[in-house]
Protein backbone atom coordinates (compact mmCIF):
# COMPACT_ATOMS: atom_id res chain seq x y z
CA UNK A 1 0.00 0.00 0.00
CA UNK A 2 1.70 3.36 -1.34
CA UNK A 3 0.75 6.29 0.72
CA UNK A 4 1.53 9.86 -0.33
CA UNK A 5 1.26 12.84 1.91
CA UNK A 6 1.43 16.08 -1.30
CA UNK A 7 0.17 19.60 -1.82
CA UNK A 8 -3.18 19.81 -3.61
CA UNK A 9 -3.50 22.24 -6.54
CA UNK A 10 -6.51 22.89 -8.67
CA UNK A 11 -5.98 19.84 -11.14
CA UNK A 12 -7.25 18.02 -7.40
CA UNK A 13 -9.94 19.95 -8.24
CA UNK A 14 -12.62 17.19 -9.13
CA UNK A 15 -11.28 14.79 -6.68
CA UNK A 16 -11.28 16.96 -3.73
CA UNK A 17 -15.04 17.80 -4.20
CA UNK A 18 -16.06 13.89 -4.30
CA UNK A 19 -13.93 13.41 -1.44
CA UNK A 20 -15.67 16.01 0.72
CA UNK A 21 -18.69 15.01 -0.37
CA UNK A 22 -18.72 11.58 0.55
CA UNK A 23 -17.10 12.64 4.21
CA UNK A 24 -19.96 15.17 4.97
CA UNK A 25 -22.23 13.86 3.56
CA UNK A 26 -23.41 11.24 6.05
CA UNK A 27 -24.03 11.04 9.77
CA UNK A 28 -23.09 13.35 12.23
CA UNK A 29 -23.10 16.04 9.83
CA UNK A 30 -25.55 15.02 6.78
CA UNK A 31 -25.00 18.05 4.79
CA UNK A 32 -26.49 18.30 1.34
CA UNK A 33 -24.01 18.72 -1.38
CA UNK A 34 -26.36 17.58 -4.41
CA UNK A 35 -25.65 20.84 -5.93
CA UNK A 36 -23.07 20.25 -7.95
CA UNK A 37 -22.18 23.69 -9.04
CA UNK A 38 -22.82 25.03 -6.02
CA UNK A 39 -20.14 22.11 -4.69
CA UNK A 40 -17.94 23.07 -7.28
CA UNK A 41 -17.58 26.79 -6.24
CA UNK A 42 -17.33 26.10 -2.86
CA UNK A 43 -13.88 24.00 -3.56
CA UNK A 44 -12.64 26.52 -5.91
CA UNK A 45 -13.15 29.27 -3.22
CA UNK A 46 -11.95 28.07 -0.01
CA UNK A 47 -8.79 25.99 -2.09
CA UNK A 48 -8.09 29.02 -4.39
CA UNK A 49 -7.51 31.68 -1.44
CA UNK A 50 -4.72 34.21 -1.61
CA UNK A 51 -2.11 32.39 0.64
CA UNK A 52 -3.59 29.08 -0.06
CA UNK A 53 -2.41 25.86 1.12
CA UNK A 54 -3.76 22.48 0.64
CA UNK A 55 -2.34 19.02 1.85
CA UNK A 56 -3.59 15.96 0.99
CA UNK A 57 -3.07 12.34 1.44
CA UNK A 58 -3.55 9.53 -0.98
CA UNK A 59 -3.15 5.45 -1.02
CA UNK A 60 -2.29 3.99 -3.89
CA UNK A 61 -3.13 7.10 -5.57
CA UNK A 62 -6.97 7.42 -4.25
CA UNK A 63 -7.49 10.76 -2.28
CA UNK A 64 -8.38 9.30 0.76
CA UNK A 65 -7.52 12.69 3.37
CA UNK A 66 -7.37 16.68 2.52
CA UNK A 67 -7.14 19.62 4.40
CA UNK A 68 -7.78 22.90 3.06
CA UNK A 69 -6.79 26.12 3.78
CA UNK A 70 -4.62 29.40 3.95
CA UNK A 71 -2.03 31.20 5.34
CA UNK A 72 -3.14 33.93 7.43
CA UNK A 73 -0.54 36.75 8.76
CA UNK A 74 -1.46 38.43 12.54
CA UNK A 75 -0.68 40.23 15.19
CA UNK A 76 0.73 36.54 17.19
CA UNK A 77 2.15 35.04 14.44
CA UNK A 78 1.87 33.42 11.09
CA UNK A 79 -1.09 30.49 11.25
CA UNK A 80 -2.29 28.10 8.89
CA UNK A 81 -6.43 28.49 9.10
CA UNK A 82 -7.86 25.35 8.14
CA UNK A 83 -11.47 25.58 6.49
CA UNK A 84 -12.28 22.07 5.85
CA UNK A 85 -10.30 19.09 6.73
CA UNK A 86 -11.93 15.93 6.00
CA UNK A 87 -11.62 11.64 5.62
CA UNK A 88 -13.20 9.08 3.67
CA UNK A 89 -15.93 7.58 5.66
CA UNK A 90 -14.63 4.29 5.14
CA UNK A 91 -10.92 4.93 6.07
CA UNK A 92 -12.05 6.64 9.59
CA UNK A 93 -11.00 5.33 12.94
CA UNK A 94 -8.08 3.72 12.22
CA UNK A 95 -5.62 6.28 13.00
CA UNK A 96 -5.36 7.72 9.38
CA UNK A 97 -6.79 11.50 11.01
CA UNK A 98 -4.25 11.69 13.28
CA UNK A 99 -1.24 10.90 11.19
CA UNK A 100 -2.33 13.26 8.61
CA UNK A 101 -2.64 16.08 10.98
CA UNK A 102 0.41 15.47 12.58
CA UNK A 103 2.03 15.38 9.19
CA UNK A 104 0.24 19.03 8.27
CA UNK A 105 1.83 19.85 11.81
CA UNK A 106 5.45 19.03 11.19
CA UNK A 107 4.96 20.65 7.48
CA UNK A 108 3.75 24.43 8.49
CA UNK A 109 6.33 24.10 11.68
CA UNK A 110 8.86 23.62 9.37
CA UNK A 111 7.44 26.78 7.57
CA UNK A 112 7.96 28.67 10.48
CA UNK A 113 4.43 29.19 11.33
CA UNK A 114 2.85 29.68 15.20
CA UNK A 115 0.23 27.71 14.84
CA UNK A 116 -2.79 26.13 13.02
CA UNK A 117 -6.37 27.52 13.57
CA UNK A 118 -9.58 25.59 12.80
CA UNK A 119 -13.06 25.55 13.85
CA UNK A 120 -15.86 22.61 14.15
CA UNK A 121 -18.95 22.14 15.96
CA UNK A 122 -18.75 21.31 19.75
CA UNK A 123 -21.25 18.91 19.40
CA UNK A 124 -19.57 16.69 17.03
CA UNK A 125 -16.87 13.88 17.20
CA UNK A 126 -14.25 16.12 15.42
CA UNK A 127 -14.87 18.35 18.34
CA UNK A 128 -13.10 15.53 21.07
CA UNK A 129 -10.68 14.70 18.02
CA UNK A 130 -8.90 17.83 17.89
CA UNK A 131 -8.99 18.17 21.76
CA UNK A 132 -7.28 14.92 21.81
CA UNK A 133 -4.81 15.81 19.09
CA UNK A 134 -3.96 19.38 21.49
CA UNK A 135 -5.90 21.82 20.34
CA UNK A 136 -7.83 24.08 22.31
CA UNK A 137 -10.25 26.44 22.78
CA UNK A 138 -10.30 29.76 22.47
CA UNK A 139 -12.31 31.02 25.15
CA UNK A 140 -14.37 33.72 24.72
CA UNK A 141 -13.63 33.46 21.29
CA UNK A 142 -17.18 32.56 19.14
CA UNK A 143 -18.42 32.31 15.86
CA UNK A 144 -21.13 34.49 14.73
CA UNK A 145 -23.73 34.21 11.86
CA UNK A 146 -26.13 36.79 10.74
CA UNK A 147 -29.01 35.21 8.05
CA UNK A 148 -29.49 37.60 5.53
CA UNK A 149 -31.82 34.94 3.86
CA UNK A 150 -35.05 36.25 5.43
CA UNK A 151 -36.80 38.34 2.73
CA UNK A 152 -40.07 40.15 2.86
CA UNK A 153 -42.40 39.75 -0.34
CA UNK A 154 -45.99 40.65 -1.99
CA UNK A 155 -47.93 38.04 -0.12
CA UNK A 156 -50.23 35.52 -2.25
CA UNK A 157 -53.14 33.61 -1.99
CA UNK A 158 -50.64 30.35 -1.06
CA UNK A 159 -49.82 32.30 1.79
CA UNK A 160 -53.47 32.60 3.10
CA UNK A 161 -53.26 29.69 6.00
CA UNK A 162 -50.28 31.08 7.13
CA UNK A 163 -51.05 34.82 7.09
CA UNK A 164 -54.49 33.66 9.11
CA UNK A 165 -52.03 31.67 11.69
CA UNK A 166 -49.86 34.27 12.28
CA UNK A 167 -52.76 36.88 12.87
CA UNK A 168 -54.65 34.33 15.18
CA UNK A 169 -51.17 34.28 17.43
CA UNK A 170 -51.77 38.13 18.02
CA UNK A 171 -54.82 37.85 19.64
CA UNK A 172 -54.68 38.29 23.58
CA UNK A 173 -51.07 39.98 23.12
CA UNK A 174 -51.24 43.40 25.39
CA UNK A 175 -52.49 46.02 23.26
CA UNK A 176 -54.08 43.69 20.53
CA UNK A 177 -57.88 44.81 20.02
CA UNK A 178 -57.89 41.50 17.39
CA UNK A 179 -59.94 38.78 17.94
CA UNK A 180 -60.45 35.21 16.38
CA UNK A 181 -62.87 37.20 13.75
CA UNK A 182 -60.71 39.83 12.72
CA UNK A 183 -58.72 40.12 10.82
CA UNK A 184 -60.55 37.42 8.72
CA UNK A 185 -59.84 35.28 5.46
CA UNK A 186 -62.16 38.31 3.84
CA UNK A 187 -59.85 41.07 5.34
CA UNK A 188 -56.78 38.63 3.68
CA UNK A 189 -58.32 38.39 0.35
CA UNK A 190 -59.03 41.86 0.03
CA UNK A 191 -55.63 42.91 0.94
CA UNK A 192 -54.18 40.63 -1.55
CA UNK A 193 -56.09 41.36 -4.56
CA UNK A 194 -55.25 44.97 -4.20
CA UNK A 195 -51.44 43.88 -3.64
CA UNK A 196 -51.52 45.66 -0.56
CA UNK A 197 -50.05 42.54 2.07
CA UNK A 198 -46.40 42.02 2.51
CA UNK A 199 -44.83 38.87 4.21
CA UNK A 200 -41.34 38.31 5.61
CA UNK A 201 -40.24 34.54 5.50
CA UNK A 202 -37.40 33.10 7.23
CA UNK A 203 -36.58 29.72 5.49
CA UNK A 204 -40.11 29.23 3.65
CA UNK A 205 -42.36 30.18 6.95
CA UNK A 206 -43.81 33.32 6.95
CA UNK A 207 -42.62 35.28 10.21
CA UNK A 208 -44.26 38.81 9.71
CA UNK A 209 -46.66 40.34 7.72
CA UNK A 210 -47.82 44.09 7.19
CA UNK A 211 -50.60 45.64 4.95
CA UNK A 212 -50.77 48.93 3.03
CA UNK A 213 -55.06 49.73 4.06
CA UNK A 214 -57.59 51.19 2.33
CA UNK A 215 -59.60 52.71 5.49
CA UNK A 216 -61.85 55.50 4.69
CA UNK A 217 -62.67 56.08 8.49
CA UNK A 218 -58.99 56.22 9.05
CA UNK A 219 -57.94 58.52 6.40
CA UNK A 220 -60.87 61.05 7.11
CA UNK A 221 -59.59 62.03 10.54
CA UNK A 222 -58.76 65.62 10.48
CA UNK A 223 -55.51 65.13 12.27
CA UNK A 224 -53.70 64.31 9.23
CA UNK A 225 -51.38 66.72 7.55
CA UNK A 226 -53.51 68.39 3.88
CA UNK A 227 -50.06 68.92 3.12
CA UNK A 228 -48.59 65.93 3.22
CA UNK A 229 -51.71 64.15 1.32
CA UNK A 230 -51.54 62.09 -0.98
CA UNK A 231 -50.93 59.43 2.29
CA UNK A 232 -50.77 56.15 3.00
CA UNK A 233 -51.89 53.96 5.60
CA UNK A 234 -50.01 50.99 7.33
CA UNK A 235 -52.20 48.47 9.03
CA UNK A 236 -52.11 44.77 10.29
CA UNK A 237 -48.42 44.65 11.21
CA UNK A 238 -48.36 40.97 13.01
CA UNK A 239 -45.18 39.45 14.29
CA UNK A 240 -44.68 35.91 15.00
CA UNK A 241 -44.30 35.94 19.09
CA UNK A 242 -40.77 34.57 19.17
CA UNK A 243 -39.56 36.96 16.48
CA UNK A 244 -40.50 40.08 18.78
CA UNK A 245 -38.08 42.25 20.07
CA UNK A 246 -35.09 41.16 17.23
CA UNK A 247 -36.18 44.26 15.31
CA UNK A 248 -39.02 42.75 12.55
CA UNK A 249 -41.60 44.69 12.97
CA UNK A 250 -38.92 47.98 12.32
CA UNK A 251 -37.97 45.87 8.81
CA UNK A 252 -41.23 45.53 8.27
CA UNK A 253 -42.48 49.20 8.52
CA UNK A 254 -39.37 50.03 6.13
CA UNK A 255 -40.61 47.85 3.56
CA UNK A 256 -44.08 49.06 3.80
CA UNK A 257 -42.85 52.82 3.68
CA UNK A 258 -40.32 51.84 0.78
CA UNK A 259 -43.18 50.55 -1.24
CA UNK A 260 -45.57 53.81 -0.17
CA UNK A 261 -42.77 56.03 -1.81
CA UNK A 262 -42.80 53.98 -5.00
CA UNK A 263 -46.69 54.63 -5.31
CA UNK A 264 -45.98 58.39 -5.19
CA UNK A 265 -47.08 58.74 -1.91
CA UNK A 266 -46.17 61.85 0.45
CA UNK A 267 -46.72 60.60 3.63
CA UNK A 268 -47.65 57.35 5.67
CA UNK A 269 -49.86 57.42 8.78
CA UNK A 270 -51.05 54.42 10.96
CA UNK A 271 -52.62 54.23 14.66
CA UNK A 272 -51.60 53.06 17.91
CA UNK A 273 -52.43 52.29 21.16
CA UNK A 274 -51.50 55.46 23.58
CA UNK A 275 -50.10 52.36 26.25
CA UNK A 276 -48.31 50.31 23.76
CA UNK A 277 -44.66 51.85 24.92
CA UNK A 278 -42.50 49.09 22.62
CA UNK A 279 -44.43 50.33 19.94
CA UNK A 280 -43.96 53.84 20.40
CA UNK A 281 -40.49 53.28 21.19
CA UNK A 282 -40.13 51.98 17.66
CA UNK A 283 -41.96 54.41 15.93
CA UNK A 284 -39.89 57.09 17.21
CA UNK A 285 -36.97 55.79 15.99
CA UNK A 286 -38.22 55.77 12.53
CA UNK A 287 -38.85 59.65 13.15
CA UNK A 288 -42.99 59.47 13.34
CA UNK A 289 -44.42 62.47 14.96
CA UNK A 290 -48.10 62.02 16.67
CA UNK A 291 -50.07 64.55 15.51
CA UNK A 292 -53.47 63.86 17.33
CA UNK A 293 -55.41 61.27 18.73
CA UNK A 294 -58.63 59.43 19.00
CA UNK A 295 -60.94 56.69 19.72
CA UNK A 296 -60.91 53.88 17.17
CA UNK A 297 -61.94 50.18 17.44
CA UNK A 298 -62.38 50.04 21.43
CA UNK A 299 -59.47 51.90 21.86
CA UNK A 300 -57.91 55.00 22.52
CA UNK A 301 -55.59 55.38 20.36
CA UNK A 302 -52.46 57.84 18.92
CA UNK A 303 -52.09 59.12 15.35
CA UNK A 304 -48.75 59.03 14.16
CA UNK A 305 -47.54 60.36 11.13
CA UNK A 306 -44.28 60.50 8.93
CA UNK A 307 -43.38 62.56 5.67
CA UNK A 308 -42.28 59.92 2.77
Amino acid sequence: MKEEFLLLSEADLPEMAKLFREAFAGEPWKDDWSDEEQLALYMKEISGAYNCLNFGLKIDGRLVAMSVGSIRHWWEGTNYNIEELCVLPEMQGQGLGSRFLAMIEENVRRKGMAGIFLQTDSDKPAFQFYHKMGFGDLGAHVSLYKNLSDRIVKGTPEDRDDILSLYRAQVGQEFCPWTEEYPSVETIDYDLSKENLFVMKEGGRIIAAISIDDDDEVDRLSVWDKKLAPGGALARLAVLPEKQGLGVAKSMLQYAMEVLRERNSQSVHFLVNIKNQKAIRAYASLGFRIVGSCHMFGQDMDCYEKEL
